[in-house]
Parts: structure tokens; sequence; C-alpha cells
């Protein structure tokens, strides 16, 4: 009991930018990582992703940030847009933080996947705190974020935690969902059960450890259906999943591992193969991939 609300309290005082990776708006090129090795050229990426694209490295795109307000249901909704030179201007991924957390902690992943050529927007959720909780609104709140940048395009939902959990609502309520990507999701009062009952589309659920910071594991009970598919990454705690993370959130959910370069790399090569972007991202992102198997043939990875 104490641990827990510890754990709480701490998570309250989590700080946001450790290690910021970007510092940027929407005058400035700005990329998901350094630049020594990139490719520039988009074009040039595209044909050579026929042979083999390493995920774990920064994709080719160059991008830009920019910010944004949009008025939903719930709030004032503000938000951070990563837009891709030269990439998909349709479709966009919608990718949530955490409960108690904001959507710097997401930028890592945001950057990450965006360097491959999709938009990424990172809202800001307006009930993610102690005293204003309400993960059902932050999905509605996210689904109609989608709707305004992306229209009728394909879009992919995507969260940790609890914003996992809101994802999960949104790609249940949106009817242009394309896909679902959780991270280590956390379910509450049943709110995952009921959104995921009907929702049949493919889901890539990547999972810490089970502990007490992600309710032991309880978001994988949602993945005993078709099309889902759960992976477990051997060794990573619940703040892996993020970045930047704080030295506060690691003290209490443990010290960060190696993990977090292989957990974006499934999960970019997870939203380029399911948006058509890189056809060897299904060679990672499946468990009837070849890398995937060499994942977990290292005991790198287990499918859940």
């Amino acid at each position: 009991m104490i641990r827990t609300l510890l754990l709480c309290i701490a998570l309250v005082a989590c700080a946001a930018d450790s290690h910021p990776r970007v510092v940027a708006d929407a005058s400035q090129g700005l990329g998901a990582d350094a630049d020594e090795g990139r490719d520039s050229d988009a074009a040039a990426f595209a044909d050579a992703s026929a042979s083999a694209t390493d995920f774990r490295q920064p994709g080719p795109f160059t991008l830009t940030q920019s910010a944004g307000t949009t008025q939903t249901g719930g709030c004032n909704l503000s938000y951070q847009l990563f837009t891709p030179s030269g990439g998909d201007a349709s479709a966009l991924v919608v990718l949530g933080h955490g409960f108690q957390r904001s959507a710097a902690q997401m930028q890592d992943m945001a950057t990450h996947i965006a360097s491959y050529g999709v938009r990424v927007v990172t809202p800001e959720f307006c009930h993610s705190s102690f005293l204003d909780t309400d993960h059902e609104q932050n999905g509605l709140d996210a689904a109609a974020l989608a709707t305004e940048l992306a229209g009728s395009n394909p879009v992919i939902f995507a969260g940790h935690s609890a914003g996992g959990l809101a994802a999960l609502v949104a790609a249940s309520e949106s009817d242009n969902t394309l896909a679902l990507l959780s991270l280590d999701l956390v379910d509450s009062a049943d709110i995952g059960n009921s959104a995921a009952a009907n929702l049949d589309l493919p889901w890539l659920a990547l999972a810490g450890e089970p502990d007490s910071c992600n309710s032991n594991g309880n978001g994988l009970a949602l993945l005993a259906q078709p099309h889902r598919v759960g992976v477990r990454i051997q060794g990573a705690n619940h703040c892996d999943f993020e970045g930047p993370s704080s030295g506060t959130c690691t003290a209490f959910c443990g010290a960060q591992s190696e993990a977090p370069p292989l957990i974006r790399a499934l999960a970019a090569a997870f939203v380029a193969w399911q948006l058509n972007l890189d056809a060897t991202g299904e060679d990672w992102a499946s468990p009837s991939g070849a890398h995937w198997q060499e994942l977990v043939d290292q005991s790198l990875i287990e499918t859940l």
C-alpha cells in the first residue's frame, strides 16, 4: 500500500525532459536522432527497403515540429505534430502519453516513427491526472483530433500505459482506424475490455515485465482474439516505453534497461508495415517474420 502511494506521488513529480532528443518548431528541420548515417533521399530509401531495414536506426525523413490546439468534446486539446518532409501527408499516428505524464514523454517515440515517413501527433490529454481522470474521454478526444488532422484518411492509434487504453477507445470509436499499437497498456475499470469487444483490426501490443507499475500486465488479458499480437520485451520496465523518461520514474519502476531502441524499432516497423511505407516492417513486427524469430531466438522478445 505504501509503495503504491509513493509510486503515485513519484509519477506526479516526474520530470519531462531529462534527455530531450529534439527541440524545434515548424520553421526548423529536425531529425529523430543524429543525422550521421542518414540517407536524406526518401526515394532512394524506398528503393532500398526491398532489402532489409534496421528499424533501430532513425528513418530517412527530415521532420518539422509544430504545436496546435483543437476544441474537442472534452476540452481545448493541445498537441505537438511531427511532419516528415516528403512523407505521407494524409495518414496519421496519434500517440498518447500515460497517466500523470505528458506529451513530452512520447517525443522520442514520435520522432522515431515519423522519421519513416508518416505524421505523428502527440496530444496533451486533458483528463489524465488525479484530480481529473477520464480515460474514455481521452480516447474520444484522440479520435476527434484524428478527424481534425486526418479527415477520412487512415489512422493508427497508439499509446503508452493509460494512453494505450485511450488509444484502444479511440480505435473503437473512429471509422478510419487502420491499426492499434499499445505500449505496455494498462486497463482500468474494464474500459479496455468493453472497447476491445468488437474491435477487429491489426493490433500489436508491446509489453514489459509484469509489476505494479503496469498493474501486473493486466492489459495483456485483452489480446485473446484474432489479429491481436502480444510481445513481451524481455527485461523491459514500464518507463522503457516512454522517452525521455525521468530518474524519479525509474526509481519506482526499475532502472532503465537497454530495451527502448528495440521497443521503438518494433513500433516503427509495425507502423511502416501497416501503412505500406516499408514492406520489410512485417519482418520485424509479425511473428511470421524472420527477424522477429531472430529476436525470439536471442531471448530479446517473447511472443505472448
